[in-house]
């Protein structure tokens, strides 16, 4: 189901922000290997919580991805995270969650970005004082 929301994600990327073919094929591996490590672990993009990321980018480096690499990787996939939370149409990301109420998606979706925006900030290879290896 994730497809379908990488190739969104990237119509966007392209249409609104200009990116390069280069750029997209690159998110596009990023995102499809993101989806990948999560569905080992029986998690999705919409459960995935700070320790799955985490341990996402410690498996990068384990198979000798450069930090720069990595930094790339996390970018796109907070991106990626925020077109989710607020690109998507609620109703879509409420049916995906399975929520019979829209209030729960609306809090689920506020509660997901602000998680996001601390894990960036506090693990984000370029952020200040960040350690992507705490």
């Amino acid at each position: 189901m994730m497809d379908r929301y990488i190739e969104s994600f990237l119509e966007m990327m392209a249409a609104e922000r200009g990116a390069e073919a280069n750029t997209l094929d690159a998110y596009r591996r990023d995102l499809e290997d993101y989806q990948e490590f999560l569905s080992h672990r029986g998690a999705s993009e919409l459960t995935a919580d700070a320790d799955a990321v985490r341990d996402w980018l410690a498996d990068q480096a384990a198979r000798g991805m450069a930090p720069r690499t990595q930094a790339r990787r996390l970018s796109c996939l907070g991106q990626f995270h925020a077109f989710l939370a607020g690109g998507a149409d609620l109703r879509v990301v409420q049916a995906m969650l399975g929520h019979a109420d829209i209030a729960t998606t609306e809090i689920y979706t506020h509660v997901q970005e602000d998680r996001l925006v601390r894990l960036v900030q506090n693990h984000h290879p370029l952020a200040k004082g960040a350690s992507i290896f705490r």
